[in-house]
């Protein structure tokens, strides 16, 4: 604190400061030892001193234990500069001990894997198999930021290592409150996660993956089973389940109410896709039924795509171009796991794969027609409604809603003066 006035005591109990330093954050902690973690989170008794090898000692795991000094190089005690060469994680000392101290750095571990390829120790998996259970006393919002960060990681496949340690299931159960088989979710999780999910997507995608681990297929999993994913997402057509579970997460789960909704909105759109992929297999009837009966299913498939963004419009309060490509992005992880599982099945799979990429072509027309899909994208207002006679309330939500349906169908009198005229005349005004 002497030596650098700018400053900010961001740990100072635990004898952390963070110095600015030519625009730049560095965290400088004294040397310390900890004991009392009477809750396997945070030490209740933190001292001082000046003993570089009893601090290192403390230290997780043996690629964060190495220290440098100008005078002597490289101070490794622990081995690990050769575990960092191989890629292998180990505990500083026992491992037990290191995760009853802190339960986090089980999940550090999982995260190191997935994110950067390490393998961990025998000694490792076993610890976290007998302490995974310490887990649950950690905040949610410590649980998440490692769920987060481990669900992008490269070496997704690597969470195998880690089937039936229980690590997964209690940060899961910890953040959701729902239970399933350790084993079905971290193949799920090895087979689904990786660097192409995007932010929002993440908290819907622990969602699935821990719908499907939770009984609605049986028996092991070998393969994804596209009847199962669809189950897990049936539910969320109904607004009040949507409702109740966006509450959930933001109360129990602690979530902002910004992911919470987005979340919901990721899952029904989903939902929303397989009802159109229901539409869409009829590939026996355009094939007998000629060019007519072809040109006929696919104009219907169009309109039903329309009515599906206009119910997620209102889901999601976004305007036209924020939701459709909310709606690219949201099919991008629905394809995700159709073309990982056709690569099992060719058949059925794959089809839907091919309607996916239909309905991503759909989209794109969508956004550069004129189709309105919602209130905002109407050439009308309320105030041009009330000019005419209309009341406020839900008188003018009605005829809103009428003349929305209207420019679905006929987008060319999207126009202020054709709205006005045609709804005078429907309802003889």
């Amino acid at each position: 604190i002497r030596l650098f006035p700018h400053h900010a005591l961001t740990g100072y109990e635990h004898g952390t400061i963070t110095v600015f330093w030519h625009k730049r954050k560095i965290e400088i902690t004294t040397l310390r030892t900890e004991a009392d973690y009477s809750d396997s989170r945070r030490p209740g008794q933190v001292a001082f001193h000046g003993d570089l090898e009893s601090d290192l000692a403390r230290r997780d795991f043996t690629i964060n234990s190495m220290a440098w000094r100008p005078d002597q190089g490289l101070i490794d005690l622990f081995g690990g500069l050769e575990d960092l060469g191989q890629k292998r994680l180990r505990c500083v000392g026992d491992p037990a001990s290191r995760f009853s101290e802190d339960a986090l750095r089980m999940l550090r571990a999982v995260r190191f894997s997935m994110v950067l390829g390490f393998e961990p120790e025998s000694d490792l998996l076993h610890a976290a198999a007998s302490h995974s259970n310490l887990i649950s006393r950690l905040s949610r919002e410590r649980i998440w930021t490692e769920l987060k960060r481990l669900a992008v990681g490269a070496y997704h496949e690597v969470i195998s290592m880690y089937s039936g340690t229980g690590v997964v299931r209690q940060a899961l159960y910890s953040v959701l409150g729902k239970k399933a088989d350790d084993g079905r979710l971290c193949f799920y999780l090895g087979r689904y996660s990786g660097p192409a999910l995007r932010q929002e997507q993440i908290v819907p995608f622990y969602i699935i993956i821990l719908g499907m681990a939770s009984g609605y297929a049986g028996g092991a999993p070998v393969q994804h089973d596209t009847c199962n994913l669809e189950m897990c997402l049936k539910d969320y057509s109904h607004e009040p389940y949507r409702r109740q579970v966006r509450q959930q997460l933001i109360s129990e789960s602690r979530l902002s109410r910004t992911e919470a909704s987005l979340t919901t909105a990721v899952l029904y759109w989903m939902h929303l896709v397989f009802g159109l992929m229901k539409h869409m297999q009829r590939d026996a009837a355009v094939q007998n039924g000629g060019r007519h009966r072809h040109d006929l299913i696919k104009q219907d498939t169009s309109q039903k795509l329309v009515s599906s963004l206009v119910l997620l419009c209102r889901e999601t309060r976004k305007s036209k171009e924020a939701l459709l490509l909310f709606a690219q992005q949201t099919l991008s992880l629905f394809s995700r796991f159709l073309s990982l599982h056709a690569s099992d099945d060719k058949g059925t799979e794959s089809r839907l794969l091919e309607n996916a990429a239909y309905i991503n072509q759909m989209l794109d027309q969508v956004r550069i027609s004129q189709i309105p899909l919602s209130f905002a994208d109407l050439a009308v207002s309320g105030e041009d409604l009330i000019s005419i006679g209309l009341s406020q309330g839900p008188e003018i939500q009605q005829a809103l809603n009428t003349m929305l349906a209207h420019a679905i169908d006929f987008p060319e009198d999207n126009q202020r003066f054709k709205l006005i005229n045609w709804y005078k005349n429907l309802m003889d005004i």
